[in-house]
């Protein structure tokens, strides 16, 4: 893997990432996907000491652009780590792994970077779920929110101006629930949630448990045919 300067400019980071990129295909031999993963891993570690700085000298451009380069590597390593997982045979954690590629794609396009090098990722990251994964039975979490604030400046969403999913001084705001009652977990039979890593694990049918993504008999059980277990959770953010 190449040094990388980001002093004076991005460009040189995205080109860098799109080339590791290339090393995301099945056929890609695993130590070589492993090393990009680790590279990745201390990128991002090393861009986010360098937004630090750029916070500190109150160059918000520059912490913004930082921020842009973080996801983007983001997008790179997750989608490395679901096929490292695929060949592990881990379903699982290939399917969580591919979903936050996709939220993160999602969470460039939305910041206003620049969306065609996050669109086009985007739909190749959905190509690759439709292609290796059934769809799954979603379900949603329905919470009664007592104390939401504004993850930028600490104060109630109601009483500041930052808007959700905009960069600010390099760091993406985004409502964090501090005080959450759980009401209801519903099913979505259409459509598709905020989050696809709230689904369901597995459905009951002959007596037997069977897994949502593989299909296989997880065992024998005495739960009524069309019970299914969920792996509900509230949205979380992802941390860049």
């Amino acid at each position: 893997m190449h040094s990388l300067d980001m002093t004076n400019n991005s460009d040189q980071a995205f080109q860098l990432i799109e080339s590791i990129f290339e090393y995301s295909y099945f056929s890609i031999d695993s130590g070589i996907q492993k090393e990009a993963i680790g590279y990745l891993g201390g990128l991002i570690k090393s861009i986010r000491e360098l937004r630090n700085e750029f916070i500190n000298e109150n160059n918000e451009i520059r912490a913004n652009e930082c921020l842009d380069v973080i996801i983007y590597a983001y997008v790179c390593k997750r989608k490395l780590e679901c096929i490292l997982s695929l060949k592990k045979s881990n379903m699982h954690k290939a399917y969580d792994y591919l979903i936050d590629a996709q939220r993160s794609a999602e969470k460039g396009i939305e910041a206003g970077f620049q969306e065609d090098r996050y669109r086009e990722k985007l739909n190749d990251l959905v190509k690759m779920e439709n292609l290796l994964f059934p769809r799954q039975l979603w379900c949603s979490v329905g919470m009664i929110n007592n104390e939401i604030t504004c993850s930028i400046c600490g104060l109630s969403v109601f009483d500041c101006l930052h808007i959700s999913g905009q960069p600010y001084m390099g760091k993406l705001c985004y409502m964090k629930y501090n005080d959450v009652e759980l009401e209801h977990i519903a099913v979505i039979p259409f459509g598709v949630p905020e989050n696809k890593k709230c689904r369901t694990k597995y459905f009951v049918e002959g007596g037997y448990k069977i897994d949502c993504i593989t299909k296989s008999v997880l065992g024998k059980t005495k739960d009524k045919d069309g019970t299914v277990k969920m792996l509900a959770m509230v949205t979380s953010e992802l941390e860049y």
